[in-house]
This record gives C-alpha cells, structure tokens and sequence, in this order.
C-alpha cells in the first residue's frame, strides 16, 4: 500500500461562513470591524500563506497553500479540510503532525481568536478572561 496524502479536516456547525472577510483577512490581514489592526497582521503573517485563491464549486470555498506544503480549503457551510501531499511511509508520523500542529496550533487557534473579535465586536459579548490580552 502507498501512501501519497494526508487530511484533516474540521466544521464549525450551524454555520454559514462569511467567506469574503475571512478572505481579506487571509490575503491581507484586514478586517472591515474596528479590530487591532497589529494583531490581525500578526495573525495573518503566522499562518504562512503562499498562493490563495477564492472560487465557486457548488458552493464559495477560500483554497490557499501554505509555505511548509500544507494546502487549506474553507467551504461557506463551516467545513476545513487540509492535505499534505508530501508524505512518504518513513516519515509518515511527521507528515500527519505536520498538518495537525499546522490546524491546532496556527489556524484553528487565530480563526477563533478572530471569530470572538468579530462576536464581541457585533454582539457586544462578555468575552472569557483568556481571550482578553489580545483583545
């Protein structure tokens, strides 16, 4: 048996992504709302985005590849799947916590900080003690 990829994915229920801001933001760290501006470029800057793109397959999706090989891809109903296509059976274990390390630790971790911005921003929300130092 070869092995020539690896996924993993994730799906931010009940939800339908607004996928043009998340796009601004992925492109150029920019948000429409009234948001940290420096942290926002941090944020972008962390997740070593390469080439993105923006198009329609049955439904909106944001693709962008990432400068460690690991290409993202963002549906409008909440759905996150990411892939590495560079994988061997020696280094397997590497090439899957490669992209694991790549969702929990850059992407997932500033998509939620951002998605609180937005929701304390909108909704005016009491936010959770952890979140507040970068707000």
């Amino acid at each position: 048996m070869k092995i020539s990829n690896v996924y993993v994915g994730g799906w931010f229920q009940r939800t339908m992504l607004q996928l043009s801001e998340i796009y601004d933001f992925l492109r150029d760290g920019k948000s429409q709302l009234k948001l940290k501006k420096e942290k926002l470029i941090e944020f972008q800057k962390s997740l070593e985005i390469g080439k993105i793109d923006y198009g329609v397959s049955g439904e909106e999706y944001i693709q962008f590849t990432t400068a460690l090989g690991i290409n993202v891809k963002i549906f409008e109903d909440g759905l996150i799947i990411l892939n590495n296509k560079n994988v061997s059976e020696d280094t397997l274990n590497a090439d899957i916590n490669k992209v694991t390390d790549y969702y929990e630790k850059n992407y997932h971790q500033h998509l939620i900080i951002c998605l609180v911005w937005v929701l304390q921003y909108l909704k005016n929300l009491q936010i959770s003690k952890q979140f507040i130092h970068i707000l």
